[in-house]
């Protein structure tokens, strides 16, 4: 389960967080994508943040998709998808 920290309503974001939960097996990978294009997060203490100005992308002012894929040592896997401004 992904459990955002960030407020994705209709806002423009610049620091994306969240936080993986798995009751079970833990987590095996964590990887993020935006607009298809990898963006890589950091994780400390259970906070997994990316700081778009230190990835490819250039803040446009435009609508931009996020998705989140998770997988647990048991190979279920959780994709999750918002959307932002940056």
């Amino acid at each position: 389960m992904v459990r955002w920290k960030t407020d994705f309503n209709g806002k423009k974001v610049s620091v994306l967080r969240c936080e993986l939960m798995d009751s079970g097996s833990g987590v095996k990978s964590f990887k993020a994508y935006v607009d298809g294009r990898f963006v890589l997060f950091t994780s400390y203490r259970g906070v997994w943040t990316c700081r778009l100005k230190e990835t490819p992308l250039r803040p446009e002012g435009k609508r931009r998709r996020l998705t989140v894929k998770v997988t647990d040592r048991c190979g279920n896997e959780t994709v999750d998808e918002k959307e932002f401004i940056y």
